[in-house]
């Protein structure tokens, strides 16, 4: 017994019908898979961009911790120096005890601007690599419909070749 397929695009008899519906709906399959395949690779772009942005906050945030706790050193470093010069009888506002003094507030204090600095470009870094990570991305997805749309234009140079042929 034969059973003629009705399906669009079958046209056949019997198993042949369901091999000509599937190549009738191959290149719909492939633009889908497509379209699919560039959508994961901006999405996944996103994702890592966005977790790179937030490991950038969190450094910066650390960074900023820890200027915190130089700056509070720096403060208990000079308090020393005032205290013991003042309980060594040492007039700190004037003569050599208050060059020591400055002296070690303005190398405390460069430390604090560079490690200022130190944060701010190890977070401009880690942003721009967030960036790059969304713009890869993209650029993946750029190449998943370059490809698909190139395996589409094989598929359909085959397809009019095999139907031409005389």
């Amino acid at each position: 017994m034969t059973i003629i397929a009705s399906s669009a695009g079958a046209g056949a008899l019997g198993g042949g019908g369901a091999m000509a519906a599937v190549s009738a709906f191959a290149p719909y399959l492939m633009i889908a898979s497509t379209l699919f395949s560039a959508l994961s690779n901006v999405s996944a772009g996103k994702k890592k961009a966005a977790a790179a942005r937030r490991a950038a906050t969190a450094g910066l945030t650390m960074d900023r911790l820890r200027e915190r706790g130089a700056k509070m050193q720096q403060e208990g470093v000079l308090s020393k120096i005032r205290a013991n010069a003042g309980a060594a009888g040492v007039d700190i506002g004037q003569g050599s005890a208050m060059q020591a003094y400055l002296q070690t507030a303005r190398e405390t204090e460069l430390e604090i601007v560079m490690a200022h600095k130190v944060a701010d470009a190890n977070f401009e870094a880690r942003m721009s690599g967030a960036e790059i990570a969304e713009s890869e991305g993209k650029q993946a997805a750029v190449g998943s419909l370059l490809s698909g749309a190139a395996d589409l234009y094989k598929y359909k140079t085959k397809k009019d070749a095999a139907t031409f042929r005389f």
